[in-house]
């Protein structure tokens, strides 16, 4: 049935209580057995008045339809039994008439200082949502009404103007911090005087999802918060959706903006989140909120491309299976395509760090040093470095690795290659073309300090590298096959920053990016502005 058909049944059925009522010819009143729990220790029982005029008016709001309540001393006699079995009887026609839909309020919106006050006396465990638009009210009755929803408010919507006692502006903060651990959205107007008291309303209502606060719309007293917004980024709720901190009368830098949108990409699980600032912002603070929401969506992107590549991947070893020659694991590259021709050719590829490394512990390495190759032998040695399987001199490559088949042989033995950077630019021509086809071009470590040459050797290890050539595209190792979907996710977000930073002209020269294995199709997590390119 539809909302009118249950306005109709419920208006009916006030009609049939106050008949009821009204053929009684004594004031009525609702006693409570002394057995339910009541607000003192005392024998004080609670009176709900069922008055004609308060029911007969069939009124659709929940908390109209809610008995007013009261308290007084009992005082048993023959009188009041009889009285009291007559109320018995009336209230049990009642609630069969309310049925099963008769439930404690779960929506509240008082519209009168006399509501106010009567809520905050009452019990409202089963409160889910308080709605306030009073003006001239006193705060401490809102904080008495917060406390006794005992944790159950999940909404709260709160406009209270010209507060009589707006001294407790503070304590209200840290009654919702204190009472409200699953509140998921709040309204509500924050003073200058309060404004310190945010943290602790962000670290005790955890589950937040929409925050809107409202300050001072004037431009007079200005109110500097950086300390209190780097405050709120340590301990900004997990599932944060919105956050509306628009005040003209709250101001920051950008070196607080950027503090908070850091933590903000660390803790939160949905992004971006939606900012909004008030006040005059500078044009710094601008771009900073916009570079925050440009990389939310790219990090967007960037999970739905690493899921669906190794969802594809996954499928594509069920289906090998049985093939014992197929490689299990592969390396993930990411695809650079830029706008301009890259006339760049350097023997020494650009080092990018990984957060999470391309090369583990069973990584087999060879490493080609300067003559005599004796010496770098012994270090390994003494260093216990076990990822080093061979050391070459490079008058032994030379000698030994002069035709095609041992270049090709060696490329194949060994998963990395690194060499000593002063003999880079001797390898094109004595490796040949199989090592560059192959991508496996020696890595450049810096050997002349051999107190820092286990430092040199782990740090390449733990990186990946860009290698220039001619053309408009370039392709780097950025992750394996065998990593999870958020190590790819970290492994991008963290390298494409130092990658951009080498190209010419940076992100100007960025026309997409993509990810790939080398027998899957380029997934896209970023593709420029045609028509950006068209008016520069």
């Amino acid at each position: 049935m539809g909302y009118s058909s249950r306005e109709t049944r419920n208006t009916t059925k006030a009609k049939r209580i106050s008949t009821i009522i009204s053929s009684s010819t004594n004031p009525i009143s609702i006693t409570s057995c002394p057995s339910c729990p009541t607000s003192t220790d005392q024998n004080i029982s609670q009176t709900q008045d069922l008055s004609t005029s308060s029911i007969s008016q069939g009124t659709s709001s929940q908390a109209q339809n809610q008995p007013t309540t009261s308290t007084s001393v009992a005082q048993p006699d023959d009188h009041s039994l009889d009285q009291t079995n007559q109320v018995t009887t009336l209230a049990q026609q009642f609630v069969s008439l309310l049925g099963t839909d008769h439930r404690p309020w779960r929506n509240l919106h008082p519209s009168a200082s006399s509501e106010l006050e009567c809520y905050a006396n009452s019990s409202l465990t089963k409160l889910n949502k308080l709605n306030i638009n009073l003006a001239g009210q006193r705060i401490q009755q809102l904080i008495l009404l917060i406390q006794n929803t005992l944790g159950s408010l999940r909404k709260i919507d709160i406009d209270l103007r010209d507060p009589l006692d707006p001294d407790h502006s503070g304590t209200l903060f840290s009654t919702i911090a204190l009472c409200c651990p699953n509140l998921t959205n709040i309204h509500l107007f924050v003073s200058n005087d309060a404004i310190t008291q945010l943290p602790t309303l962000f670290s005790g209502c955890p589950k937040l999802q929409e925050i809107d606060f409202i300050g001072d719309r004037s431009d007079e007293g200005k109110l500097d918060i950086d300390d209190v917004l780097c405050e709120i980024g340590s301990v900004v709720p997990e599932n944060l959706k919105f956050l509306n901190l628009g005040s003209k009368a709250w101001t920051y830098t950008k070196d607080s903006i950027s503090e908070f949108l850091d933590e903000c990409e660390t803790r939160l699980k949905h992004k971006p989140c939606t900012f909004i600032m008030g006040g005059h912002l500078s044009r710094k603070v601008v771009e900073r909120l916009n570079m925050y929401e440009e990389k939310g969506v790219i990090q967007i992107m960037i999970e739905k491309a690493t899921t669906a590549l190794l969802k594809y991947v996954s499928n594509q070893q069920e289906d090998k299976s049985n093939d014992i020659l197929a490689d299990k694991v592969h390396f993930v590259w990411l695809i650079v395509s830029t706008h301009r021709f890259l006339d760049i050719t350097k023997d020494k590829p650009v080092s990018i760090p990984l957060k999470h490394p391309l090369y583990d512990a069973s990584t087999e390495i060879c490493l080609i040093t300067k003559d005599p190759q004796k010496t770098f032998k012994e270090l390994v040695a003494s260093k216990n470095l076990k990822r080093i399987r061979k050391v070459i001199g490079i008058s032994k490559l030379r000698k030994k690795y002069q035709p095609y088949e041992a270049k090709r042989q060696l490329c194949n033995s060994y998963d990395l290659f690194m060499a000593d950077d002063r003999v880079i630019p001797l390898l094109p021509k004595l490796l040949g073309k199989c090592f560059f086809q192959r991508k496996k071009q020696p890595i450049s470590v810096c050997l002349k300090n051999e107190k820092h040459f286990e430092r040199e050797i782990l740090k390449a290890c733990n990186s990946t590298y860009m290698h220039f050539s001619p053309g408009t595209c370039l392709a780097i190792k950025i992750g394996t096959t065998d990593m999870t979907s958020s190590q790819l996710l970290e492994n991008i977000i963290t390298s494409v920053p130092c990658i951009v930073n080498k190209i010419p002209r940076k992100w100007k020269n960025i026309q997409s990016l993509n990810i790939k294995t080398h027998f899957s199709t380029s997934l896209p997590i970023f593709n420029a502005d045609p028509y950006a390119q068209i008016s520069r």
